[in-house]
C-alpha cells in the first residue's frame, strides 16, 4: 500500500470521527443556555401564536429575534457605567413579520455588586369620588375611578376610605382591573380576586409585584361600591363620598430588575437599542449580568391568518468590578448593514451548502453514474480514464470537505436549531463518507467483495446521497418554504 493511499486513508477515517463527534456533541456548542423567562411581560401574556415553533422546527430558521449586547469588560468600582441591548429580528419575510411593544431588560440577580443608580421616586395620588346608594335598591351603582401604572413598579397600595358622615370604611367594598380589563383583584363582583392582593379588608387593595408583572403596565381602573343601610326598612337614595389614596412604588425593594420601553412597532432588519444605566458598588470581583428583551411578535400569513405571541430573548454578560474602565465587550456584535454575526454565519453556510449541493452531480456523472455513453464522452474530453477519474474523486472530495464545513458552521451558529436538519443533512453526510471510504478502498475493497458487489454499493451509496441532499434541501432548506407551503396548501 502506498503512502498516499494511507494518507488518504487516514484522513477519511479523521473526517469521519470529526463528524461523528460534531452530530454527537455540536448540539452544545456555542448554543445559548436555556435560560426560561427571566423578565415578566409588562403588557401581559399573548398566547396566539399557533406557528411560532412549528415555522421553526419546520424549516430551521428561528423567528425569535437576535439579541445583541455591548457591555464593559471591567468597571471603576463605585462609579457609573452603561450597558447597551440591542434587538433585531433578521428573518427574511420583512413584509410579514414585525415586533411590537419591544422592551430591553437587565437582571441584576447573579450581579450582587452591580445596582441600578437611583429607585424612580414613588408615585401618589388621592382621587376623590362619589358613589350613589339605593335602598333599598334597583340594582348597583358602582363609582369608578382610572390611574396609571407605569413600568418598572413593584408595588401598589390603594386604601379608599369614606368621606361622607355616618359611614364606615367596612361599608366600601373595593377592586381594581389591569389595562385590558381580563384581571380583577379586590372585592370582586361575582367572581374570586387573582392571586397577588395582600390586605384581606374589603376597603384595600394591595398588590405583589408578581401581580403587577402578570397584570401588566398601562391606565388601572378602581372601582368603589358602598352598600349599607343605617336601618332595617329605611327608604332613602344618599352620595357618599370617598377618597382613594393610591401609591404607586417603583424598585421600593431594590428590585434586581429593570425594564425599559421601547417601540411600539419595530419592522424586521430595524434594529433597536437600549441603553440602561448601572453603579457598580466598592466591593471588586467578576459579575454576571443577565440581558434581554422582551415583546410581542406578530406575523401576518394572510387577511385570516395571523398570529400575535409574547416571547423573550435573554443572554448573560461578564463584568469585572476592579479599578479602571475597559470598554465594550460585544457580544453577537450588529454591524451597520443590520445583520448579526449569527445571521452572517447562517449565510455562510447556506453558500457553502448550495456550493456542495452543485458539485454533487458532476461528481457524479465523472464517475459513470449516468452510464457509459458520458464515461465515452468525459474521457475522450478530459483526455483518457485516468483524468477523468482523478476528476471525479477531486470533486468528490471537495463535496465532502464542503459538507463537514456547511454542518460545522450551523452548528456553532448561535441562532440555528442544530437538531433541524440534522436527519437528512445528517443521513447525506453519512452516505457521502461512505462514498469517500469505498472510492477510496476501492482496490482493497474489490478483491474482498468482487468488482459487481464494490459496484452495488459505490453506485447505492451515490443514489442514496443525491436523494437524501434533495429531501435536506426541500425539507429543511429555508429558501424551499414557498415551496413547502404550496405542497402543504397553506
Amino acid at each position: 500500500m502506498s503512502r498516499a493511499s494511507r494518507s488518504v486513508k487516514a484522513l477519511l477515517l479523521l473526517a469521519a470521527i470529526a463528524a461523528t463527534l460534531f452530530v454527537v456533541v455540536g448540539p452544545g456548542i456555542a448554543q445559548d443556555e436555556e435560560l426560561g423567562d427571566v423578565f415578566p411581560y409588562p403588557q401581559g401574556v399573548q398566547e396566539e401564536a399557533r406557528c411560532m415553533d412549528c415555522h421553526t422546527a419546520a424549516i430551521g430558521e428561528p423567528v425569535i429575534p437576535v439579541l445583541s449586547v455591548n457591555v464593559p469588560e471591567e468597571v471603576e468600582a463605585g462609579k457609573p457605567f452603561p450597558v447597551q441591548v440591542t434587538v433585531l429580528e433578521t428573518w427574511k419575510t420583512k413584509r410579514l413579520m414585525e415586533l411590537q411593544k419591544v422592551y430591553g431588560g437587565v437582571d441584576l440577580s447573579q450581579a450582587p455588586n452591580l445596582a441600578f443608580p437611583s429607585e424612580t421616586p414613588p408615585s401618589i395620588l388621592d382621587l376623590g369620588g362619589q358613589d350613589t346608594v339605593e335602598v333599598p335598591g334597583t340594582g348597583t351603582s358602582v363609582s369608578e375611578q382610572a390611574f396609571e401604572i407605569g413600568l418598572g413598579a413593584t408595588e401598589v397600595s390603594i386604601v379608599v376610605l369614606p368621606t361622607t358622615q355616618g359611614v364606615g370604611a367596612s361599608d366600601l367594598s373595593v377592586w381594581v382591573t389591569n389595562p385590558n380589563g381580563q384581571l380583577c383583584f379586590g372585592e370582586c363582583p361575582g367572581e374570586e380576586s387573582e392571586p397577588g392582593d395582600l390586605d384581606e379588608a374589603e376597603n384595600v387593595v394591595k398588590l405583589t409585584p408578581e401581580a403587577l408583572a402578570r397584570a401588566g403596565i398601562g391606565q388601572w381602573k378602581i372601582y368603589v361600591n358602598a352598600d349599607f343601610s343605617p336601618q332595617p326598612g329605611a327608604l332613602f337614595t344618599q352620595q357618599v363620598g370617598y377618597n382613594a389614596h393610591v401609591e404607586v412604588y417603583y424598585n421600593a425593594s431594590a428590585a434586581p430588575q429593570q425594564l425599559v420601553a421601547g417601540p411600539e412597532k419595530l419592522l424586521a432588519g430595524e434594529p433597536y437599542t437600549f441603553t440602561i444605566n448601572l453603579t457598580a458598588s466598592n466591593t471588586k470581583g467578576p459579575q454576571t449580568l443577565l440581558l434581554g428583551s422582551v415583546f410581542d411578535m406578530y406575523y401576518k400569513h394572510d387577511s385570516n391568518n395571523q398570529d400575535l405571541g409574547s416571547f423573550q430573548v435573554v443572554t448573560t454578560a461578564q463584568v469585572l468590578v476592579g479599578d479602571k474602565f475597559v470598554g465594550g465587550q460585544g457580544i453577537l456584535p450588529i454591524d451597520v448593514g443590520g445583520t448579526s454575526m449569527g445571521a452572517q454565519m447562517k449565510a455562510y453556510s447556506e453558500v457553502v451548502g448550495f456550493a456542495s449541493s452543485f458539485l454533487l452531480i458532476p461528481a457524479l456523472v465523472m464517475g459513470g453514474t449516468f452510464g457509459k455513453g458520458t464515461v465515452t464522452f468525459f474521457n475522450r474530453v478530459l483526455g483518457g480514464a485516468r483524468r477523468r477519474v482523478l476528476w471525479h474523486n477531486t470533486m468528490s472530495y471537495w463535496l465532502l470537505g464542503l459538507s463537514l464545513i456547511h454542518m460545522v458552521l450551523f452548528l456553532i451558529e448561535p441562532r440555528y436549531r442544530w437538531d433541524v436538519g440534522m436527519i437528512w443533512g445528517g443521513l447525506s453526510l453519512a452516505c457521502m463518507i461512505g462514498l469517500a471510504v469505498t472510492g477510496a478502498l476501492q482496490k482493497t475493497l474489490v478483491k474482498r467483495w468482487g468488482f459487481g458487489t464494490w459496484r452495488f454499493v459505490h453506485f447505492g451509496l451515490g443514489i442514496l446521497v443525491v436523494g437524501t441532499v434533495l429531501l435536506h434541501m426541500g425539507l429543511d432548506g429555508v429558501h424551499f418554504e414557498d415551496v413547502r407551503e404550496w405542497m402543504s396548501g397553506a
